[in-house]
C-alpha cells in the first residue's frame, strides 16, 4: 500500500510526495487499512488534535470483481487465497448480483401494448393433467433458488489448475442456469 500526501506551496504549486510504500500481508479490510493510514499518519507526525485528515481511497471495488470473476472461475472458486469472511462476502455479493440481474430482467416493461396481450395459451398436457403433476415447492423464492444454484457451485469439485474454464461453463450451463449473465 502506497500512502501520498498532497499539498500545495506557497506559489499554488501542486505537490504530491510519496510517504511510505509497504507490504500489507493482511487481508485488505477497512480495519486493517485504517491502521495503517494511522500508522502512517503517526511516523509522520500529521496529528492534528481535534481535527479530521482528510482521505482519499480508491475503494477498491475492483477488487471486489475481481474476487468474484474469480469465485466463478471453477479452477479457483474456493478462494483460498481470501480470509473466510471475505470468501461469505464475496459469494453472498454474487448471489446478490445474480438475483437483482434475473429480477430485472423480470421486471423491465415490454411496452405499452404488453397490458392488451392476450392470455397465453395452456399446453395440452396442462389442460388435461392441470395442477395433478404441479411442483409442491411453492414456498421457494426466486433468491433462494439462486442461493441453492450458487452453494451447488461451490460444493462441485474444482477443475484442474491447467483445464479450460469456458468448457466446464459450457458443460456445465443447464446446472447453473442463471450463472451465464
Amino acid at each position: 500500500m502506497t500512502v501520498t500526501a498532497h499539498h500545495t506551496t506557497l506559489e499554488w504549486e501542486l505537490r504530491s510526495p510519496v510517504l511510505q510504500t509497504c507490504n500489507l500481508y493482511k487481508s485488505h479490510t477497512g480495519t486493517n487499512l485504517a491502521q495503517v493510514l494511522r500508522d502512517a499518519v503517526a511516523e509522520w507526525k500529521l496529528e492534528r488534535p481535534n481535527t479530521n485528515i482528510p482521505i482519499t481511497t480508491d475503494n477498491a471495488k475492483n477488487q471486489d470483481y475481481l474476487h468474484q470473476s474469480t469465485a466463478l472461475d471453477p479452477r479457483f472458486k474456493s478462494l483460498f487465497h481470501l480470509d473466510p469472511a471475505l470468501r461469505q462476502r464475496t459469494y453472498s455479493d454474487l448471489t446478490t448480483e445474480i438475483v437483482g440481474a434475473e429480477e430485472g430482467q423480470a421486471t423491465e416493461p415490454t411496452g405499452a401494448d404488453s397490458e392488451a396481450s392476450p392470455p397465453q395459451k395452456k399446453s395440452a398436457m396442462k389442460e388435461l393433467f392441470g395442477e395433478t403433476f404441479a411442483s409442491t415447492d411453492t414456498d421457494k423464492t426466486f433468491a433462494n433458488t439462486i442461493k441453492e444454484e450458487v452453494a451447488s457451485y461451490k460444493a462441485a469439485s474444482r477443475i484442474p489448475v491447467d483445464g479450460d474454464p469456458l468448457a466446464w461453463w459450457k458443460t456445465n450451463e443447464a446446472k447453473y442456469p442463471h450463472h451465464d449473465d
